[in-house]
Protein backbone atom coordinates (compact mmCIF):
# COMPACT_ATOMS: atom_id res chain seq x y z
CA UNK A 1 0.00 0.00 0.00
CA UNK A 2 1.25 3.47 -0.89
CA UNK A 3 1.18 6.12 1.83
CA UNK A 4 1.83 9.12 -0.39
CA UNK A 5 -0.44 12.16 -0.27
CA UNK A 6 -2.56 12.51 -3.40
CA UNK A 7 -3.67 15.91 -4.79
CA UNK A 8 -7.29 15.52 -3.70
CA UNK A 9 -6.13 14.83 -0.14
CA UNK A 10 -4.90 18.41 0.27
CA UNK A 11 -7.99 19.91 1.87
CA UNK A 12 -6.78 23.48 2.36
CA UNK A 13 -3.73 24.48 0.35
CA UNK A 14 -3.80 28.12 1.52
CA UNK A 15 -3.80 27.10 5.17
CA UNK A 16 -1.07 24.52 4.56
CA UNK A 17 1.12 27.08 2.79
CA UNK A 18 0.51 29.74 5.46
CA UNK A 19 1.25 27.35 8.33
CA UNK A 20 4.48 26.16 6.76
CA UNK A 21 5.59 29.70 5.87
CA UNK A 22 5.04 31.03 9.40
CA UNK A 23 7.29 28.33 10.90
CA UNK A 24 5.74 28.82 14.34
CA UNK A 25 6.46 25.24 15.40
CA UNK A 26 9.65 23.22 15.43
CA UNK A 27 8.19 20.78 12.92
CA UNK A 28 7.35 23.57 10.46
CA UNK A 29 10.95 24.80 10.62
CA UNK A 30 12.24 21.27 10.10
CA UNK A 31 9.93 20.74 7.13
CA UNK A 32 10.97 24.02 5.49
CA UNK A 33 14.58 22.84 5.67
CA UNK A 34 13.54 19.75 3.68
CA UNK A 35 11.84 21.70 0.87
CA UNK A 36 13.46 22.00 -2.54
CA UNK A 37 14.57 25.40 -3.85
CA UNK A 38 11.73 25.56 -6.40
CA UNK A 39 9.18 24.82 -3.69
CA UNK A 40 10.56 27.54 -1.42
CA UNK A 41 10.41 30.03 -4.28
CA UNK A 42 6.84 29.13 -5.17
CA UNK A 43 5.87 29.21 -1.50
CA UNK A 44 7.32 32.70 -1.11
CA UNK A 45 5.27 34.00 -4.06
CA UNK A 46 1.99 32.45 -2.92
CA UNK A 47 -0.68 33.90 -2.89
CA UNK A 48 0.65 37.06 -4.56
CA UNK A 49 0.79 38.01 -8.25
CA UNK A 50 2.68 35.57 -10.39
CA UNK A 51 2.01 32.59 -8.15
CA UNK A 52 0.54 29.42 -9.63
CA UNK A 53 -1.58 27.41 -7.19
CA UNK A 54 -1.33 24.24 -9.25
CA UNK A 55 2.45 24.42 -9.46
CA UNK A 56 2.71 25.10 -5.73
CA UNK A 57 0.46 22.16 -4.90
CA UNK A 58 2.50 19.78 -7.03
CA UNK A 59 5.82 21.01 -5.61
CA UNK A 60 4.57 20.73 -2.02
CA UNK A 61 3.19 17.25 -2.66
CA UNK A 62 6.48 16.11 -4.19
CA UNK A 63 8.40 17.33 -1.13
CA UNK A 64 5.88 16.02 1.40
CA UNK A 65 5.91 12.60 -0.24
CA UNK A 66 9.71 12.70 -0.21
CA UNK A 67 9.50 13.32 3.55
CA UNK A 68 7.13 10.36 3.92
CA UNK A 69 9.75 8.16 2.27
CA UNK A 70 12.42 9.18 4.81
CA UNK A 71 13.66 6.61 7.30
CA UNK A 72 11.99 8.15 10.37
CA UNK A 73 10.75 11.70 10.90
CA UNK A 74 9.47 11.46 14.48
CA UNK A 75 11.34 13.38 17.14
CA UNK A 76 9.71 14.36 20.46
CA UNK A 77 11.17 17.85 20.36
CA UNK A 78 10.36 18.30 16.68
CA UNK A 79 6.74 17.32 17.36
CA UNK A 80 6.40 19.20 20.65
CA UNK A 81 2.98 20.81 20.92
CA UNK A 82 1.51 18.69 18.11
CA UNK A 83 -1.37 16.45 19.31
CA UNK A 84 -0.85 12.86 18.22
CA UNK A 85 -3.60 10.35 17.74
CA UNK A 86 -3.38 7.20 19.79
CA UNK A 87 -2.92 5.24 16.58
CA UNK A 88 0.17 7.32 15.81
CA UNK A 89 1.54 7.02 19.35
CA UNK A 90 1.03 3.26 19.44
CA UNK A 91 2.75 2.85 16.09
CA UNK A 92 5.72 4.88 17.41
CA UNK A 93 6.02 2.53 20.38
CA UNK A 94 6.10 -0.50 18.06
CA UNK A 95 9.31 0.69 16.35
CA UNK A 96 7.92 0.02 12.84
CA UNK A 97 10.06 -1.19 9.97
CA UNK A 98 9.80 -1.15 6.18
CA UNK A 99 6.64 0.31 4.72
CA UNK A 100 5.22 0.79 8.23
CA UNK A 101 7.73 3.61 8.66
CA UNK A 102 6.14 5.36 5.68
CA UNK A 103 2.73 4.75 7.24
CA UNK A 104 3.94 6.33 10.48
CA UNK A 105 5.40 9.32 8.63
CA UNK A 106 2.07 9.79 6.85
CA UNK A 107 0.18 9.70 10.17
CA UNK A 108 2.62 12.19 11.69
CA UNK A 109 2.10 14.61 8.81
CA UNK A 110 -1.66 14.27 9.15
CA UNK A 111 -1.37 15.02 12.87
CA UNK A 112 0.85 18.02 12.15
CA UNK A 113 -1.65 19.43 9.63
CA UNK A 114 -5.04 17.99 10.66
CA UNK A 115 -7.11 20.65 8.89
CA UNK A 116 -5.02 20.65 5.75
CA UNK A 117 -4.41 16.97 4.93
CA UNK A 118 -7.15 14.40 4.60
CA UNK A 119 -7.31 11.36 6.86
CA UNK A 120 -10.17 9.76 4.93
CA UNK A 121 -8.19 7.39 2.72
CA UNK A 122 -6.32 5.44 5.38
CA UNK A 123 -7.31 6.46 8.88
CA UNK A 124 -10.02 8.17 10.86
CA UNK A 125 -10.36 8.67 14.55
CA UNK A 126 -10.32 5.28 16.25
CA UNK A 127 -13.77 4.90 17.70
CA UNK A 128 -15.32 2.84 20.45
CA UNK A 129 -19.05 2.24 20.71
CA UNK A 130 -20.28 3.89 23.90
CA UNK A 131 -23.77 4.82 25.10
CA UNK A 132 -22.53 7.36 27.63
CA UNK A 133 -21.22 9.94 25.18
CA UNK A 134 -23.40 12.56 23.59
CA UNK A 135 -23.53 10.95 20.14
CA UNK A 136 -23.09 7.38 21.32
CA UNK A 137 -19.45 7.31 20.20
CA UNK A 138 -16.40 8.12 22.34
CA UNK A 139 -13.37 9.24 20.37
CA UNK A 140 -9.91 8.30 21.66
CA UNK A 141 -8.28 11.51 22.99
CA UNK A 142 -5.17 13.17 21.56
CA UNK A 143 -1.72 12.53 23.02
CA UNK A 144 0.48 15.63 23.17
CA UNK A 145 4.25 15.19 23.01
CA UNK A 146 5.97 17.26 25.73
CA UNK A 147 9.34 18.91 25.27
CA UNK A 148 11.50 15.91 26.11
CA UNK A 149 11.39 12.34 24.92
CA UNK A 150 11.60 10.65 28.31
CA UNK A 151 8.57 12.52 29.62
CA UNK A 152 6.67 11.56 26.49
CA UNK A 153 7.29 7.86 26.94
CA UNK A 154 6.45 8.01 30.65
CA UNK A 155 3.23 9.93 30.08
CA UNK A 156 2.18 7.57 27.31
CA UNK A 157 3.21 4.49 29.31
CA UNK A 158 5.63 3.45 26.56
CA UNK A 159 9.07 2.00 27.18
CA UNK A 160 11.78 4.31 25.85
CA UNK A 161 13.63 2.52 23.02
CA UNK A 162 17.20 1.52 23.86
CA UNK A 163 20.07 3.49 22.40
CA UNK A 164 21.66 2.27 19.17
CA UNK A 165 24.81 0.20 19.51
CA UNK A 166 28.25 0.87 17.97
CA UNK A 167 30.69 -1.96 17.22
CA UNK A 168 34.30 -1.68 16.07
CA UNK A 169 35.27 -3.62 12.96
CA UNK A 170 38.72 -2.08 12.51
CA UNK A 171 41.34 -1.37 13.64
CA UNK A 172 42.01 -4.30 15.94
CA UNK A 173 42.57 -3.33 19.56
CA UNK A 174 46.24 -2.89 20.34
CA UNK A 175 47.36 -3.08 16.72
CA UNK A 176 50.84 -1.65 16.12
CA UNK A 177 51.67 0.60 13.18
CA UNK A 178 55.43 0.71 12.61
CA UNK A 179 55.72 1.69 8.93
CA UNK A 180 55.56 5.23 7.62
CA UNK A 181 53.33 6.65 6.27
CA UNK A 182 50.79 5.50 8.85
CA UNK A 183 47.22 4.91 7.70
CA UNK A 184 44.90 3.60 10.41
CA UNK A 185 41.79 1.99 8.82
CA UNK A 186 38.58 2.83 10.67
CA UNK A 187 35.29 0.99 10.28
CA UNK A 188 32.30 0.69 12.59
CA UNK A 189 28.94 -0.99 12.47
CA UNK A 190 25.86 0.62 14.04
CA UNK A 191 22.77 -1.34 15.05
CA UNK A 192 19.65 0.81 15.20
CA UNK A 193 17.22 -0.40 17.82
CA UNK A 194 15.37 2.85 18.36
CA UNK A 195 14.31 5.88 16.35
CA UNK A 196 16.88 5.83 13.56
CA UNK A 197 20.44 7.09 13.31
CA UNK A 198 21.02 10.76 12.56
CA UNK A 199 24.83 10.75 12.41
CA UNK A 200 28.01 9.07 13.62
CA UNK A 201 31.09 11.08 14.61
CA UNK A 202 34.57 9.55 14.82
CA UNK A 203 37.33 11.09 16.94
CA UNK A 204 41.07 10.45 17.09
CA UNK A 205 42.82 11.66 20.24
CA UNK A 206 39.72 13.82 20.92
CA UNK A 207 39.91 15.50 17.49
CA UNK A 208 36.96 15.03 15.11
CA UNK A 209 38.11 12.97 12.12
CA UNK A 210 34.86 12.41 10.22
CA UNK A 211 31.06 12.70 10.43
CA UNK A 212 28.71 10.28 8.66
CA UNK A 213 24.95 10.86 8.19
CA UNK A 214 24.52 7.23 7.15
CA UNK A 215 26.39 3.96 6.72
CA UNK A 216 29.01 2.89 5.81
CA UNK A 217 30.97 4.35 8.71
CA UNK A 218 34.40 3.97 7.16
CA UNK A 219 37.36 6.33 7.05
CA UNK A 220 41.10 6.39 7.84
CA UNK A 221 43.41 8.29 10.15
CA UNK A 222 46.59 9.43 8.44
CA UNK A 223 49.86 9.81 10.34
CA UNK A 224 48.67 10.12 13.94
CA UNK A 225 51.40 11.11 16.45
CA UNK A 226 53.69 8.46 17.92
CA UNK A 227 52.54 6.70 21.05
CA UNK A 228 49.19 5.27 22.13
CA UNK A 229 46.40 6.65 19.96
CA UNK A 230 42.76 6.58 21.05
CA UNK A 231 39.79 6.26 18.72
CA UNK A 232 36.24 6.97 19.86
CA UNK A 233 32.91 7.11 18.02
CA UNK A 234 29.72 8.90 19.02
CA UNK A 235 26.28 8.09 17.61
CA UNK A 236 23.26 10.41 17.63
CA UNK A 237 19.76 9.07 17.02
CA UNK A 238 16.92 11.13 15.56
CA UNK A 239 15.57 12.05 19.02
CA UNK A 240 18.80 13.84 19.92
CA UNK A 241 20.08 11.11 22.26
CA UNK A 242 23.66 9.96 21.85
CA UNK A 243 25.89 7.08 22.86
CA UNK A 244 29.61 6.37 22.67
CA UNK A 245 31.54 3.37 21.43
CA UNK A 246 34.13 1.67 23.57
CA UNK A 247 37.49 3.43 23.14
CA UNK A 248 39.80 1.68 20.70
CA UNK A 249 43.55 2.01 21.37
CA UNK A 250 46.33 1.42 18.83
CA UNK A 251 50.10 1.87 19.05
CA UNK A 252 51.91 4.19 16.64
CA UNK A 253 55.62 3.30 16.62
CA UNK A 254 56.60 4.48 13.13
CA UNK A 255 59.18 7.26 13.05
CA UNK A 256 58.17 10.34 11.14
CA UNK A 257 60.82 10.72 8.41
CA UNK A 258 62.90 13.87 8.11
CA UNK A 259 62.43 15.67 4.79
CA UNK A 260 65.53 15.93 2.60
CA UNK A 261 67.70 19.04 2.73
CA UNK A 262 70.14 19.06 -0.17
CA UNK A 263 72.18 21.35 -2.42
CA UNK A 264 74.05 21.06 -5.70
CA UNK A 265 77.83 21.18 -5.74
CA UNK A 266 79.23 23.19 -7.42
CA UNK A 267 76.48 25.84 -7.26
CA UNK A 268 75.73 29.06 -9.11
CA UNK A 269 76.82 29.76 -12.69
CA UNK A 270 79.15 27.19 -14.22
CA UNK A 271 80.96 27.78 -17.50
CA UNK A 272 82.17 24.94 -19.72
CA UNK A 273 83.32 24.59 -23.31
CA UNK A 274 81.38 22.64 -25.88
CA UNK A 275 82.77 19.13 -26.08
CA UNK A 276 83.91 19.02 -22.44
CA UNK A 277 82.41 16.86 -19.67
CA UNK A 278 80.10 18.18 -16.95
CA UNK A 279 80.26 16.51 -13.54
CA UNK A 280 77.96 17.77 -10.76
CA UNK A 281 76.66 16.25 -7.56
CA UNK A 282 74.08 16.80 -4.87
CA UNK A 283 74.95 16.79 -1.17
CA UNK A 284 72.27 16.10 1.46
CA UNK A 285 72.70 17.20 5.07
CA UNK A 286 69.33 15.81 6.23
CA UNK A 287 66.74 13.31 5.07
CA UNK A 288 65.60 9.91 6.23
CA UNK A 289 66.73 7.09 3.96
CA UNK A 290 65.93 5.87 1.43
CA UNK A 291 66.32 8.91 -0.79
CA UNK A 292 65.28 8.97 -4.45
CA UNK A 293 67.06 11.26 -6.94
CA UNK A 294 65.99 12.77 -10.24
CA UNK A 295 68.07 15.29 -12.19
CA UNK A 296 66.23 18.02 -14.09
CA UNK A 297 67.22 20.29 -16.96
CA UNK A 298 65.08 23.42 -17.08
CA UNK A 299 62.55 21.56 -14.93
CA UNK A 300 62.33 18.54 -17.25
CA UNK A 301 63.47 15.12 -15.93
CA UNK A 302 66.60 13.74 -17.58
CA UNK A 303 67.10 10.13 -18.65
CA UNK A 304 70.32 8.17 -19.03
CA UNK A 305 71.78 7.99 -22.57
CA UNK A 306 75.14 7.10 -24.03
CA UNK A 307 76.42 10.60 -23.09
CA UNK A 308 74.36 11.26 -19.94
CA UNK A 309 74.85 9.09 -16.86
CA UNK A 310 73.52 9.07 -13.30
CA UNK A 311 70.20 10.90 -13.82
CA UNK A 312 68.71 9.02 -10.86
CA UNK A 313 71.77 9.11 -8.60
CA UNK A 314 73.49 11.79 -6.47
CA UNK A 315 76.06 12.43 -9.25
CA UNK A 316 75.29 13.53 -12.82
CA UNK A 317 77.80 13.40 -15.66
CA UNK A 318 77.36 14.59 -19.24
CA UNK A 319 80.09 13.91 -21.78
CA UNK A 320 80.72 15.77 -25.05
CA UNK A 321 78.66 18.82 -24.04
CA UNK A 322 76.46 20.24 -26.79
CA UNK A 323 74.52 23.52 -27.15
CA UNK A 324 71.27 21.79 -26.15
CA UNK A 325 72.86 20.89 -22.81
CA UNK A 326 72.97 24.54 -21.76
CA UNK A 327 70.47 25.64 -19.11
CA UNK A 328 69.49 25.24 -15.45
CA UNK A 329 70.28 21.96 -13.71
CA UNK A 330 68.54 21.00 -10.48
CA UNK A 331 67.88 17.81 -8.56
CA UNK A 332 64.61 16.56 -7.09
CA UNK A 333 65.19 14.45 -3.99
CA UNK A 334 62.31 12.67 -2.26
CA UNK A 335 61.64 10.32 0.61
CA UNK A 336 58.64 9.28 2.71
CA UNK A 337 58.34 12.86 4.01
CA UNK A 338 57.97 14.25 0.48
CA UNK A 339 60.07 15.80 -2.30
CA UNK A 340 62.30 18.86 -2.50
CA UNK A 341 64.06 20.52 -5.45
CA UNK A 342 67.50 22.09 -5.10
CA UNK A 343 68.48 25.53 -6.23
CA UNK A 344 69.70 25.35 -9.83
CA UNK A 345 73.17 25.27 -11.30
CA UNK A 346 73.26 27.38 -14.45
CA UNK A 347 75.42 25.90 -17.18
CA UNK A 348 76.81 28.33 -19.77
CA UNK A 349 78.58 26.84 -22.79
CA UNK A 350 81.32 28.51 -24.88
CA UNK A 351 82.86 27.53 -28.16
CA UNK A 352 86.23 25.85 -27.84
CA UNK A 353 89.16 28.04 -28.87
Amino acid sequence: MSWIVLPYEVLDLRSLADTIKKQNRPFDKWLVAKLQTNTLHSLALYPGPGSDIHVLQQLLLDDINRVIALAWIFDPIRFSGIPLRQETAILISQNPQGTQVERLNRLLLEDAYPQELSRDRFTRWTTIAQTTSKDGITRIPFLTVPNNAAAFYRSASFAEPPLPQLRWISPQAGRQFDTWPVLVPIELDATDVGFGIERVEIYGNEVLLATFPSAPYTTSWQNPPRGTACLLARLFDTTGRSTYSDPRFVEITALRPLPPRCEIQPAGIFTKQIGETLLIGVHCTEGTEPLAYQWLLNGTPLSDTQRIKGTKTPTLSIEDLRPEDEGQYSARISNAAGPMVTNPLILVLKQAC
